[in-house]
């Protein structure tokens, strides 16, 4: 029996030939990596900016600003879509939900009154929701239409007028 040796032609012709074999099994699960790592950061992003905005529309809820005026819920919707407009929430998201309620006491239990920001010394709450789209195919594929991503913020509101006996009471 008359073994011959391999040429280094020969080997590194099969060399090449399983380097392209084991690159096109892993291309896919690199990409896929990728895509995620992508989608997640996009993600993040988009409910970190819900969390600004949500922060932001409650710190200036609490100043009571507009309360006399009688614009104090618009001022404060207007704040947090100020904010989430600046830090450019990343398209294919939906609009923005707002919504302001408010507890009669600083502990905030019971029912919320909606669409009230509260009088001085009261708990207060602004909370914000938007759709989330996918923005990779891949992922968005998997995944159902749209995921709801919310963010919410309570406070206390300042004195801007002396706080009512029964709002102090409760404390």
């Amino acid at each position: 029996m008359h073994h011959t040796r391999p040429t280094r032609r020969g080997r590194r012709a099969r060399q090449r030939g399983l380097s392209v074999v084991e690159f096109s099994l892993l291309l896919p699960v690199v990409l896929g990596m990728i895509l995620l790592i992508v989608e997640l950061g996009n993600l993040y992003f988009t409910q970190s900016t819900l969390e600004k905005a949500a922060s932001a529309g409650a710190r200036f809820a609490v100043t009571g600003q507009g309360d006399m005026e009688g614009d104090r819920l618009a001022r404060i919707t207007g704040t947090v879509r100020t904010l989430s407009d600046t830090i450019a929430l990343p398209e294919p998201t939906g609009p923005l939900t707002i919504t302001v309620r408010s507890w009669p006491t600083t502990l905030g239990t019971g029912a919320p009154t909606e669409g009230n920001a509260g009088r001085p010394c009261a708990m207060m709450e602004v909370e914000v929701r938007c759709p989330y789209t996918p923005v990779t195919p891949l992922i968005g594929g998997m995944l159902a239409d749209a995921i709801t991503l919310t963010s919410s913020r309570r406070m206390i509101n300042e004195p801007w007028l002396p706080c009512e006996a029964d709002v102090i009471a409760s404390q």
